[in-house]
């Protein structure tokens, strides 16, 4: 499901599903990534709605049902819980909560009860659940990440950047 996600969202962004291709691109400083997006761009907006509508979001659509479903049996299936019975390694861009911040909004309320009942039974981190309630709430408030572990930090250049501190 994860590696499902991933690969649709990259190849809205990359135009390839080659991982060899899209991880060197991702190795770029920002500045090259942003000038390769937009020199990829598609030729018609119609056809990156129409992978969007016809893909992405049917996926989104059966991946947010599936993990409603298993976080109701089990719990949500969180890196650790993952990697007590999976002996492989994951990637470490992988974490299944991904999932629920690609939730359509029809599901929205129904995950908001179950990822504060996850959180409770220690199945997400604070900032994994401070994380997935902000897109839960749209997106329209950093709030709901800095009650939940997030901290606005000075970068470098003294630009305040959103970091996550205190997730236990």
């Amino acid at each position: 499901m994860y590696d499902t996600d991933q690969a649709l969202r990259e190849y809205m962004l990359f135009k390839t599903y080659n991982k060899a291709i899209t991880d060197s691109i991702e190795n770029l400083p920002q500045k090259k990534i942003q000038e390769y997006i937009i020199s990829n761009n598609y030729k018609s907006d119609s056809l990156g709605k129409r992978i969007n509508e016809k893909y992405i979001l049917p996926i989104d659509k059966l991946n947010t049902e599936r993990i409603i479903e298993l976080t109701k049996i089990y719990g949500f299936p969180s890196i650790s819980r993952i990697e007590k019975i999976y002996k492989k390694e994951l990637d470490e861009e992988f974490n299944p909560y991904i999932l629920i911040v690609h939730a359509p909004k029809v599901y929205w309320e129904e995950l908001k009860v179950i990822i504060k009942k996850e959180l409770d039974n220690q199945h997400l981190s604070k900032c994994e659940y401070g994380h997935i309630l902000w897109h839960l709430n749209g997106r329209k408030n950093m709030q709901d990440m800095l009650d939940n572990g997030f901290k606005l930090i000075p970068n470098e250049n003294g630009q305040q950047v959103l970091k996550a501190i205190d997730c236990e």
